[in-house]
């Protein structure tokens, strides 16, 4: 069995390791799912979705590995930047209705 050390001096086993690479995998696929690009526009939605489904799986990885207090942390400071991104989203665009944004007819040229 070889070990690898992690920046928590947390030492996890080839093992663990390879079940680490195989949850990134899985969830990034189901992440990826959420992504929606808008046809004949340039807006992309479902981002923040799939990193937050990515962080979460880390999360819950660390608190299987680790102490169960790095979990903790990790999770207020997700909270806190969802919070934060939110809050500078709503200012940068005004307050939104949650309704799509009006269709516009393209002609032919």
């Amino acid at each position: 069995m070889i070990n690898i050390v992690c920046g928590a001096r947390v030492t996890v086993p080839l093992e663990l390791a390879s079940w680490g690479e195989a949850i990134i995998t899985g969830v990034s696929f189901l992440g990826a799912g959420t992504i929606i690009r808008h046809r004949g526009t340039e807006r992309v939605e479902g981002i923040t979705t799939a990193a937050s489904l990515l962080m979460m799986a880390a999360i819950g990885a660390t608190i299987g590995l680790a102490p169960w207090f790095l979990g903790v942390a990790m999770t207020e400071i997700v909270f806190l930047v969802l919070r934060l991104s939110r809050a500078l989203k709503i200012t940068a665009n005004g307050p939104s209705s949650g309704e799509p944004p009006e269709k516009t007819e393209e002609k032919p040229l």
